[in-house]
């Protein structure tokens, strides 16, 4: 059931209104059930779904040149890009905006190289697929999810 509820989460990602309501009514089990298969995995349901968003949404700031940071975000399910830049920073320890710069030639390969940009001056690495989601972020992004609803 948790590949099922991965699945069903991957193909939805997109979907600002994604929520455990919709997921535990489209794979036919309980909320209970579902926080339950996450816990086992040290993370909340809320937690994988926002680490899935960041992740995809580094990963089209890297991949993908003529798309502003605000229209990744809202792509990815992010009501507020000024949010999602506070949470994006505070999970990767980098602005979006500067691998944003650095894949749209506002910095020089020679400076990427080099180590002088701001993707080399990094709080921590890139988390791990399957990393949980820091404390206090989580309350942030439902914090976001919130905003939305109102």
């Amino acid at each position: 059931m948790y590949i099922r509820a991965q699945a069903f989460i991957r193909e939805h990602l997109r979907d600002p209104e994604l929520c455990i309501d919709q997921i535990s009514a489209a794979l036919g089990c309980t909320k209970r059930y579902l926080h339950m298969l996450f816990s086992d995995r040290g993370m909340t349901v809320s937690d994988y779904i926002w680490h899935a968003r960041l992740q995809n949404c580094r990963h089209e700031l890297e991949t993908h040149a003529g798309k502003t940071v605000t229209d990744v975000a809202f792509s990815w399910g992010f009501s507020s890009s000024s949010h999602f830049s506070r949470v994006f920073r505070k999970y990767f320890g980098i602005v979006p905006s500067s691998i944003h710069k650095a894949q749209h030639g506002s910095l020089s390969l020679g400076r990427l190289e080099s180590g002088c940009s701001p993707l080399h001056q990094t709080k921590a690495p890139a988390p791990k697929p399957g990393t949980p989601i820091p404390a206090g972020m989580a309350s942030a992004l439902r914090q976001d999810r919130s905003a939305r609803s109102q």
